[in-house]
């Protein structure tokens, strides 16, 4: 998936190509060219983007799979910190959780049955610098592939050899940059960790009233749990609210949504677990024996973040507390 640079800031573009079926098999690969490019720009005053990306296939007679590829690559640099990304299925007024991959890309597949006779979806690609600093700025590229496969017997293949006319293109009317309006409370632990490879990690719990997750989160407004580890990255982080983990590697916070977990009309509490992988560690100059240790934070940090300029949040505070 090919990385762009020197794009005009926040360009939408509108990919429209001919899809034509090539070879068969057990499925027919459709190579496509239907692409999506744009840039967001974050700083301390603009901390965070939003891009709302639809996609649509029209009307074809037989079952298709249809990929979805995004990438995105900061400009100018090698930011340790990489930046804290969510992408939402908006499909439908939900906000489910779409976890971004490691690294600076993810895939999403949508089953065959799902695309019987066209797809129409459509994702937001949330950017977020966790820890702006002022007159700093961060410019990302950001990227779209669609990719269709048909299925079905080979000589079924070759009566489809016509065309899918696919399109990706930004819903600009929900294109955000500044500050989202948001709830949210932060929660941090001190851990020692041993200098030889180690895991170390806290827990912490949330507290939301029945008035704040009265209805789940509707995009634009979205829930999420972060948590990360200061000043020392793991090697990997793992947060878990509820049974399901989510794992991410050290350099980016690990997410999960966490707002579905709670029931409707009644106050709600979840315990959230972090947990990080250390690598071997270097000791403090003159550090010696029980001194010769790591002195980590850990952090969470549970929110709900509108990223429109209209519309209102609901009444209520989050709090986190800990054991």
């Amino acid at each position: 998936m090919g990385i762009r640079r020197g794009l005009l800031a926040y360009i939408s573009a509108l990919a429209f190509v001919p899809v034509v079926a090539a070879g068969c098999g057990p499925g027919c690969s459709h190579p496509t060219d239907v692409k999506w490019s744009g840039k967001v720009v974050l700083s301390a005053d603009s901390p965070a983007a939003a891009r709302v990306i639809k996609v649509d296939i029209p009307h074809v007679d037989r079952q298709i799979e249809a990929r979805l590829d995004f990438s995105w690559i900061e400009e100018g640099g090698n930011r340790f910190e990489r930046p804290w990304v969510s992408i939402v299925d908006v499909t439908g007024g939900t906000a489910p959780l779409v976890i971004p991959g490691p690294g600076y890309g993810e895939g999403h597949t949508w089953p065959g049955e799902a695309c019987w006779k066209g797809c129409n979806r459509s994702y937001a690609l949330v950017f977020r610098w966790g820890f702006p600093v002022a007159g700093e700025t961060r410019a990302i590229d950001v990227d779209a592939t669609l990719d269709i496969i048909t299925a079905g017997a080979p000589d079924e293949c070759v009566k489809d050899a016509g065309t899918i006319e696919a399109t990706l293109t930004e819903d600009v009317s929900q294109r955000f940059d500044g500050k989202p309006r948001m709830v949210s409370a932060r929660a941090v632990g001190d851990l020692k960790v041993p200098l030889d490879p180690a895991t170390a990690g806290g827990l912490a719990y949330l507290h939301a009233p029945k008035a704040l997750v009265a209805e789940p989160a509707v995009y634009p407004a979205v829930a999420r749990v972060f948590a990360g580890f200061t000043p020392d990255y793991p090697l990997s982080t793992v947060v878990t609210v509820g049974s399901t983990p989510q794992l991410r590697d050290g350099q980016t916070p690990a997410q999960t949504e966490w707002e579905s977990l709670c029931s409707a009309g009644a106050d709600c509490t979840l315990p959230i677990e972090v947990s990080g992988s250390f690598g071997p560690g270097s000791a403090p100059t003159g550090a010696t024996g029980a001194t010769a240790i790591r002195r980590v934070q850990w952090w969470v940090e549970a929110r709900i973040e509108l990223f429109s300029s209209t519309g209102s949040l609901p009444d209520g505070a989050l709090t986190l507390t800990q054991p």
